[in-house]
């Protein structure tokens, strides 16, 4: 990915762990990075599902309550497989699809700097807000928001909403 400039990825982190949500933010944050937060998975799914624009890298901890670190990657993928993903564990032995980003808890600031820049640096940002804007425009046309699909009916052409 050429031109990849640090303030205009978005980062969504997941981890039931307040300390560890706010200590890891904070480092994303310093680093330039913009950082949504979600204290479990299902509050994640939500989150990126309804994120204003794209996020570019989901970051969860393996184990939380409720749904598991593997599960929301898998539906993140689902939503936008182009999305880069990071699961994060104190016990990194569990088992989880083996092909995923990982890094184990407790990392230090630049090995976490690191793995996200690698990471984000592999992404299609272009790609990414795509497949994240479709997901919202069909959520929108699903809500019955009234919002045109300006794509489907370019500016200019009356489209009869009857």
């Amino acid at each position: 990915m050429s031109g990849f400039v640090r303030g205009q990825a978005t980062i969504l982190v997941a981890d039931d762990d307040p300390d560890m949500l706010r200590v890891t933010a904070a480092i994303l944050n310093r680093s330039g990075y913009h950082v949504l937060t979600a204290i479990n998975a299902e509050a994640a799914l939500k989150a990126f599902e309804e994120a204003p624009r794209a996020i570019q890298l989901v970051i969860s901890d393996v184990v939380m309550p409720g749904m598991k670190g593997p599960q929301l990657i898998r539906s993140i993928k689902n939503i936008s497989p182009s999305t880069a993903t990071l699961l994060m564990s104190g016990t990194l032995g569990i088992a989880f699809d083996g092909s995923a980003a990982s890094i184990e808890k407790p990392f230090r600031a630049p090995a976490l700097v690191a793995k996200v820049h690698d990471l984000l640096a592999r992404c299609d940002f272009a790609k990414i807000d795509l497949e994240q804007s479709i997901i919202r425009s069909q959520r929108l046309a699903a809500t019955g928001d009234g919002v045109k699909d300006h794509a489907a009916h370019p500016p200019g052409k009356v489209v009869n909403p009857l």
